[in-house]
């Protein structure tokens, strides 16, 4: 048997690190308000829908050989535009693919194809041979754009070392680009490839938990969208899709910083962003699919802000505009939309429900394959089972995350420490006595760990250093 201290010291531990895990940052005053998001949000009328159906329904002219291919063109165009106003991936991918049938040495369309492929999903293969087709083709800009946009799919799937690697050789090669005077479109898509290129930095860092690179690299980013903004603003004739695209992009921009600032614990600043980034997708007249994007971004922040039931509201109105627009529920942003949601639910204790949520997508995934990898990361996955009382298995999936964190972050990283704790605690709940054999060193080691002066900013934010240090073998040592 376990002694009384053992037991009340293993109490200690898991109640501060549920403390850890759920209060890692406080609750700012809530400038953006986001209980009328839709309501400040402009939706496309049913007389807008039903002209842009009709654009969709225009007859494509016959083959023949004296066919017009620059008048084929402009209306492939028109249709994606409509398409993309619409929200409606699937009838974009469809004009797509009838586009490159009709025009098979395309490589706008080869390009704009393979973005909505991996926008959708279970396609990248397919996806990365349009890309390599179209920045062959393409000439010394048109591939260093296409190469910025291509960076980053690599981190989507699961090779950041690749990633790196060519984003680290489209900025050199922005560079040069630029000390050559181009036309406007060459201008512009250059401005487009640097905001591109900070966005997977971004990422990259973000995964990293450099929290002060990822809100250099987001604000860099916002600042070349912003720089493509007016430059497009001045051509005389962008493409019926450029002003989606630059507005669009101008708009993750701020969802981006919105995200760095949650990650650095800078909540009033991602609050700022939040504002901005509603006022920005209202003004621009945005396509609906934005709103689920907002609410998701919303949902995100008041999760910080340990605001979890607006959270959990929130991510059911994400999920809710995708189903609005036609995303079916094996979606990629459906599932991370859901994935976000039982979030949500977890931090409010509401386990049942939580397991449900995941049992649904899990039967989800094992139909469609592409799901896998998009439900639930281990930690989370870990808590899940944990709320859950099934402790063996958590476990597991506290080890996994872990070592994940300590091959990505380093031994002595925060977020170890934090798996390590729960996998300690989930051992110890086990209950056998082998378990809680291994379970202390884990809980100890964890609490050690919290203790470096590397993490003292994380225990300052959610003031558990006092806490911690009272804890009998764990804490600082005092004289008798």
């Amino acid at each position: 048997m376990s002694s009384p201290t053992s037991q009340s010291l293993v109490k200690a531990f898991i109640a501060l690190f549920s403390l850890v895990v759920w209060g890692l940052v406080g609750s700012p005053l809530a400038l953006a308000q986001t209980d009328d998001i839709a309501e400040s949000f402009t939706r496309i009328s049913a007389e807008e829908a039903q002209q842009l159906r009709a654009v969709l329904a225009k007859p494509v002219p016959s083959m023949g050989k004296r066919r017009d291919d620059g008048a084929l063109n402009n209306l492939f165009n028109e249709k994606q535009a409509a398409a993309r106003r619409l929200s409606d991936l699937a009838a974009e991918i469809a004009v797509l693919r009838e586009a490159l049938s009709a025009l098979p040495n395309s490589l706008r369309n080869k390009h704009n194809l393979a973005m909505r492929l991996y926008e959708r999903g279970g396609a990248d293969q397919e996806a990365n041979e349009l890309m390599r087709q179209a920045i062959a083709g393409s000439d010394e800009v048109g591939a260093i754009f296409r190469t910025a946009l291509f960076a980053c799919k690599w981190l989507d799937q699961g090779k950041p070392q690749e990633a790196t690697r060519m984003a680290d050789e489209v900025k050199a090669k922005i560079q040069v680009a630029k000390a050559t005077p181009r036309d406007m479109q060459g201008q512009l898509d250059l401005i487009r490839a640097t905001r591109h290129t900070h966005a997977c930095i971004y990422r990259l860092e973000s995964r990293l938990g450099h929290t002060d690179l990822a809100i250099e690299a987001a604000t860099q980013a916002l600042a070349a969208a912003r720089e493509a903004e007016v430059l497009m603003l001045k051509m005389p004739s962008p493409s019926p899709s450029m002003p989606i695209y630059v507005r669009q992009e101008l708009a993750a921009s701020l969802s981006m910083l919105l995200q760095a600032y949650r990650y650095a614990g800078r909540l009033n600043d991602a609050e700022q962003a939040l504002k901005e980034y509603i006022a920005y997708s209202k003004a621009q007249r945005l396509p609906p699919r934005m709103l689920s994007f907002i609410y998701s971004s919303a949902a995100s922040l008041r999760f910080s802000q340990r605001e979890f039931g607006q959270s959990e509201v929130l991510n059911r109105k994400a999920d809710d505009m995708l189903a609005r627009v036609g995303d079916p529920e094996t979606s990629l942003d459906r599932a991370h939309a859901s994935r976000d949601l039982i979030g949500s639910l977890l931090a409010q204790s509401k386990w049942d429900e939580a397991l449900r949520e995941r049992q649904r997508l899990d039967k989800l995934a094992d139909s469609e394959p592409k799901l896998k990898g998009h439900i639930g990361n281990n930690f989370d996955s870990g808590m899940l089972y944990f709320g859950n009382r099934q402790y063996v298995r958590a476990a597991d999936y506290f080890a996994k995350a872990a070592n994940f964190d300590r091959a990505t972050l380093g031994e002595n990283h925060f977020g170890v420490a934090v798996s390590l704790g729960m996998q300690g605690a989930a051992l110890w709940r086990a209950g056998d006595a082998a378990s809680r054999a291994s379970a202390l060193p884990l809980l100890k080691a964890a609490v050690q760990a919290y203790m470096l002066p590397a993490n003292a900013d994380y225990l300052e934010n959610i003031g558990t250093r006092e806490a911690l240090e009272a804890l009998p073998g764990v804490g600082r040592k005092t004289a008798n």
